[in-house]
């Protein structure tokens, strides 16, 4: 099957499309990327608005038709015209929708509407879209076990990420709430605001961030490797729905390393809690799950390993791709093929 997949080929998420891209070509499919900030400039020159939509439609139309591929599968964007695409391309249109109620809910389930296969990483999407009238598939997020693994790490690298527990993201007023609880236990926060967020200075925070910049690819799994554990916390405002495990749910968890995280409705379908994953609600169950860690290394160590294992089992790309290929199967009379 050839394979047009639509995404921000830059920063994290180019690094995921490649991670991806991967897991369509070991399954024998040919695949191409198309980035659609490139795409919407005119030979690499910034366009106003209006121009570069028009560019990015200019740019699909030419690309599917010199590649021609039978399914193009677009990845957490809605920057395209669907009824403009489907006037020439007559095989499958795929959206997999990463955000959730992060994005505005009429324009994700307007995506869904327009797709021949509407994918989420959210199970509240899946709910919401089928009160509309529209069938969506619930697809999480996944990562690549041999690029999230267990690595040795230098005396350089040692000294510089080393730390009881660690936190990657970006400091928010909620997220404030709960580090504070967490800043004589050894904190080490990474994001490039923690040093300048106001509500994080006056918590004291500022203090325990250890680097003045985001980090990104290969340091994170570094990070995630010299933490004893690491935490994670929703964005805002998916807090309000308790939704979506993000692509660090499955990245840390395949470092071997223990994963302590916010609840959401898909935590346990994914890991077992207390065996695979550590869960918390509230502030103060977060300080309890980290305290587990801190007073038993051995047990973290246990949960770190139970995880991997599980996603080798069930969270790689190949898995995914897997049931996409299910999907587009099982469902011959609703979706148009290309032959």
């Amino acid at each position: 099957m050839r394979v047009l997949m639509l995404g921000k080929n830059s920063s994290w998420m180019g690094l995921h499309l490649s991670h991806i891209e991967a897991a369509f070509r070991r399954r024998g499919h040919d695949i191409r990327i198309g980035d659609y900030h490139r795409m919407a400039t005119l030979c690499g020159i910034p366009l106003p608005r209006e121009m570069a939509r028009e560019q990015l439609q200019r740019s699909l139309e030419h690309l599917v038709k010199r590649f021609q591929p039978d399914l193009i599968y677009c990845v957490a964007s809605w920057k395209y015209d669907f009824p403009r695409l489907k006037s020439y391309f007559k095989g499958v249109v795929a959206i997999h929708d990463l955000d959730g109620p992060r994005s505005p809910l009429p324009e994700v389930l307007a995506g869904f509407r327009e797709a021949d296969l509407p994918l989420t990483a959210s199970r509240y999407m899946v709910r919401l879209a089928e009160e509309q009238g529209v069938t969506a598939y619930y697809l999480p997020s996944a990562a690549d076990p041999d690029y999230y693994a267990p690595t040795t790490l230098t005396a350089r690298e040692s000294r510089l990420f080393s730390a009881p527990v660690s936190y990657i993201g970006r400091a928010t007023e909620r997220r404030v709430k709960y580090c504070s609880l967490l800043k004589e236990k050894g904190l080490a926060l990474y994001g490039n605001r923690w040093r300048n967020h106001r509500a994080a200075r006056e918590a004291g925070l500022d203090r325990c961030a250890r680097l003045d910049r985001n980090v990104a690819g290969r340091e994170l799994v570094k990070i995630y490797q010299a933490s004893g554990s690491v935490i994670n916390i929703l964005q805002e405002p998916l807090e309000h729905y308790l939704t979506i495990l993000s692509l660090q749910c499955f990245a840390v968890p395949s470092t071997g390393k223990c994963l302590v995280a916010e609840w959401v409705e898909e935590a346990e379908e994914a890991f077992e809690p207390d065996r695979e994953i550590l869960l918390f609600r509230t502030p103060e169950e977060l300080l309890s799950q980290v305290e587990r860690c801190l007073g038993d290394p051995e047990f973290a160590r246990k949960i770190g390993e139970a995880a991997r294992r599980r996603c080798l089992e069930c969270h790689t790309h190949d898995h995914r791709v897997a049931e996409i290929e299910r999907l587009l199967s099982a469902r011959p009379a609703e979706i148009p093929r290309r032959h």
